[in-house]
């Protein structure tokens, strides 16, 4: 079963929100601290795609190592030695910085909340 229209449509907003507010500021802010610049935003958005395709790889990997490290039993040693915990207080420093600048921007927190309903919808909708 899909989500309603209405749903899926509020989203699609709620995410190109949180894009242009967040992810692709930190993007390039991270660019720039390593001395790259976009020279148009022509490349800028060539960049932002190369970006958003290198990260999708990336999780496809990452999802295939944590379902073969399941499989043998190894997931709470393979954890430890990637520095799992180091990683972990890095997402809670960026969930608190995200928390804060929703704070602060009532269309960002109300794009979160609408992703968080759509998920919600969705797993309802398996059920």
């Amino acid at each position: 079963m899909s989500l309603p229209v209405e749903i899926e449509k509020a989203a699609q907003e709620a995410y190109g929100v949180i894009e242009n507010t967040v992810s692709r500021p930190f993007f390039f802010e991270k660019l720039a601290a390593a001395g790259i610049h976009p020279d148009s935003a022509e490349e800028a958005d060539a960049m932002w795609e190369a970006g958003l395709n290198l990260r999708a790889a990336y999780q496809q990997t990452q999802t295939q190592k944590q379902a073969s490290a399941r499989f043998a039993g190894l997931t709470e040693l393979n954890d430890l030695a990637r520095g799992h915990t180091t990683a972990q207080g890095e997402k809670q420093a960026a969930f608190d910085d995200v928390a804060k600048i929703a704070s602060e921007d009532a269309d960002l927190a109300r794009s979160f909340l609408t992703l968080r309903l759509a998920a919600a919808a969705a797993a309802y909708a398996e059920e």
